[in-house]
């Protein structure tokens, strides 16, 4: 819509790209295969079928927000997503700067199909999706590596399933310090909700966050989950108010503090249903 870019770097300072539209990628820029630094100014208010702020194309496309803004940009694709950023197979990094108040369908914040994630720093604060309020990650090779920053205040609307932080569905998330705090889902899964993927934990806190059905700070599903030197508090849920775990999944768990969630019904802590494993 705004920017096409391909091959080469852009160092974007001091600059507004807002109210583009692209009928499919990219309201704001599309990044073909180049490497694209933010580190002030605002794409906002932009919107296309995916990546309604900017689209991460080709395994050597990069994303790297050091500091500035990306808000108020909308995906409006029903099957696809990124609000504020759709990664195809490229790798996204935010040490800085705010991904904030975009929203769509899936990811409202961030959907990655199959590409990286990595934050270091920075905020993903108060967007909106049906599935994946923060971030989404769509297919086994998306992958989401948090090491510090904050992903808060993001909300997922759907009636099933979830992710008011973070959804995974196919995709895995390794979270090894930073804040996952004030999410919310009206399904499953306030912090983090991971299905048929991966959860590895060495760091963080998660705390603070709300669903309406199942697994207020985590809900796993058909998944491994591994927790080490977690903060986990003041989650609240209908079941599992800290943390859900689905039949079949395997946890193991050690140096965690699990204090003060809530639930409606079951486990104000931890819930693992049926075939469920933990190892402490």
């Amino acid at each position: 819509g705004g920017i096409y870019h391909a091959s080469v770097t852009i160092r974007f300072n001091r600059r507004k790209i807002s109210q583009y539209t692209a009928l499919l990628g990219g309201g704001g820029i599309y990044n073909m295969d180049g490497t694209l630094i933010q580190s002030s100014g605002s794409i906002e208010g932009n919107s296309a079928a995916a990546g309604g702020g900017v689209y991460v194309n080709l395994p050597d496309a990069i994303y790297t927000l050091n500091e500035g803004l990306l808000q108020q940009n909308s995906s409006t694709a029903p099957e696809s997503g990124g609000g504020g950023v759709y990664v195809a197979q490229g790798t996204v990094t935010v040490t800085g700067g705010q991904i904030s108040e975009n929203n769509g369908v899936r990811g409202g914040g961030i959907q990655s199909a199959n590409g990286k994630i990595v934050l270091n720093g920075g905020v993903i604060r108060q967007n909106q999706a049906t599935y994946g309020g923060g971030v989404y990650l769509a297919f086994p090779e998306a992958f989401l590596t948090q090491n510090g920053g904050e992903i808060s205040q993001n909300i997922s609307t759907a009636p099933d399933f979830g992710g008011g932080g973070v959804y995974g569905f196919q995709g895995s998330m390794a979270l090894n310090g930073g804040l996952v705090s004030q999410n919310s889902a009206v399904a499953d899964g306030g912090g983090i909700n991971i299905r048929f993927g991966n959860l590895t934990i060495t760091g963080g806190t998660v705390t603070n966050n709300q669903a309406g059905g199942q697994g207020g700070g985590i809900f796993v599903e058909q998944s491994l989950l591994s927790v080490t030197n977690l903060q986990l508090g003041n989650n609240s849920a209908g079941q599992g108010g800290g943390l859900f775990v689905d039949t079949p999944a395997n946890l193991t768990m050690s140096q965690t503090a699990v204090y003060s969630n809530t639930a409606s019904t079951n486990g104000g802590g931890l819930l693992l249903k049926g075939n469920s494993l933990l190892t402490n």
